[in-house]
């Protein structure tokens, strides 16, 4: 579970940002929607809201970039490396990061990086087994790692081996380290970004595996119910498994490129629709192609696979406007779905970009689930939830007073600025 995530000179962000999981304590509204571990409070979602180009999406990418440098082998820092380049101080220091988390242990983790364009300048590892933190590794440029008292493996071949635009934590997939197994496995199995732009090409791959592999036993059948009870007209879903020799290949084609063919459109998604006759009775069903069913549709087939993925493990997703092309009860019910406990019994959490204003009254949502990101004037992007701002209560219309800037994040517009030159030549 994620509790905090810290970033500094990353894209728009300038100055230490710090999103929060954590509830506050004067905020009381829905109780449901929180996560209780032990003198721990951690929200079920968070939405956050902001005007185009205010920085919303820079918070998840910063996040994804994060678990790629720990996940993804010599991931490059160049791509890495985004520095505020509307702050001229800024240019040519260092990005970062910083992540506290629960792991599958139940204990928490706080993981720091900084990093330039070529090298890793800082990196550490704390975990807490009591109160009081507890040093896992501490990484200097130039220097030899320190190690904890509890750090139990000899990291002397992995350390003269790793390069310096590495994280020694992503090293966990090469080398047997034991004492950084879980801290790692919370970035590959449970930090869930590559979704964030929703690319449904990636998702509906990620569907696809979920069934093909085995890895979820009744995934098929549980985003079959979710199409069903969304009133999209689908029965149920339908996986073809094709083998190679139902592929009409060329006499010519090598086996090489026969392979990747088969590899990559093996499987096939169809969707069961009941035929009616002119009294409404069902009298058989007609198998539609992915290329026939609406975008609305294929965004929930996708989507709606990595939710119940994310549900059945108690992951941390990120979701970059999470409403398009979804209906706005539809929206409602997903994030449901995520606050209760009843549908997320193993607290996976929601992070999710919105422009969506109805949401703020739909009854979903406490105060501190509800951030903003702004831009000041100089371009530097300022996260905050609507629980920093004083005698803000629940019963006030939020959706009213958000739009009209009490809470800033808002576009400053004048109808006049949309008058524009259209004669010929200016006359």
């Amino acid at each position: 579970m994620l509790i905090s995530f810290s970033v500094s000179n990353f894209r728009s962000i300038s100055e230490k940002q710090t999103f929060s999981l954590q509830t506050v304590g004067k905020v009381r509204e829905f109780p449901k929607n929180v996560i209780k571990l032990h003198d721990t409070e951690l929200l079920r979602s968070v939405i956050i809201y902001g005007r185009n180009a205010s920085g919303k999406s820079n918070l998840l990418l910063a996040m994804d970039t994060l678990k790629k440098m720990v996940t993804i082998p010599e991931y490059e820092l160049s791509q890495a490396y985004n520095p505020n380049k509307l702050n001229i101080s800024k240019l040519g220091e260092p990005v970062w990061f910083e992540l506290v988390y629960i792991a599958d242990d139940g204990i928490k983790y706080k993981y720091d990086l900084s990093f330039d364009s070529k090298i890793i300048l800082t990196e550490s590892l704390y975990y807490y087994p009591e109160k009081k933190p507890s040093k896992l590794f501490v990484r200097e440029a130039g220097k030899k790692i320190s190690l904890g008292n509890s750090f139990q493996d000899n990291i002397t071949d992995i350390e003269e081996k790793l390069y310096p635009h590495d994280t020694f934590l992503s090293r966990v997939a090469f080398h047997k380290i034991d004492s950084l197994v879980i801290p790692y496995t919370f970035f590959t199995r449970h930090f869930i970004t590559h979704s964030f732009s929703l690319q449904e090409k990636s998702l509906l791959e990620h569907f696809q595996n979920c069934i093909t592999n085995g890895y979820l036993p009744h995934h098929l059948e549980n985003v079959s119910k979710l199409l069903r009870v969304a009133d999209t007209g689908i029965k149920s879903l339908e996986i073809k498994d094709f083998k190679e020799e139902e592929f009409n290949f060329p006499p010519d084609m090598d086996e090489k490129t026969r392979k990747r063919i088969v590899n990559k459109n093996r499987f096939k998604v169809y969707f069961n629709h009941d035929i009616f006759d002119n009294n409404d009775n069902v009298v058989d069903s007609v198998k539609f192609n992915i290329d026939e069913e609406s975008a609305g549709t294929i965004k929930l087939l996708s989507l709606g696979s990595i939710m119940l993925d994310c549900l059945n493990d108690g992951d941390v997703l990120f979701v970059d406007e999470l409403d398009k092309s979804l209906h706005p009860k539809l929206t409602r019910a997903l994030i449901n779905i995520f606050n209760d406990q009843k549908t997320n019994p193993k607290d996976a959490q929601l992070i999710f970009v919105s422009h969506d204003v109805s949401l703020l009254n739909s009854g979903l949502f406490r105060r501190d689930q509800i951030w903003l990101a702004d831009k000041d004037l100089k371009g530097n992007t300022e996260y905050y939830s609507i629980a920093d701002f004083k005698g803000v209560r629940m019963d006030i219309p939020l959706e009213k007073h958000y739009m009209n800037g009490t809470f800033r994040g808002t576009p400053v517009i004048n109808d006049y600025d949309f008058e524009f030159d259209f004669t010929e030549n200016g006359k």
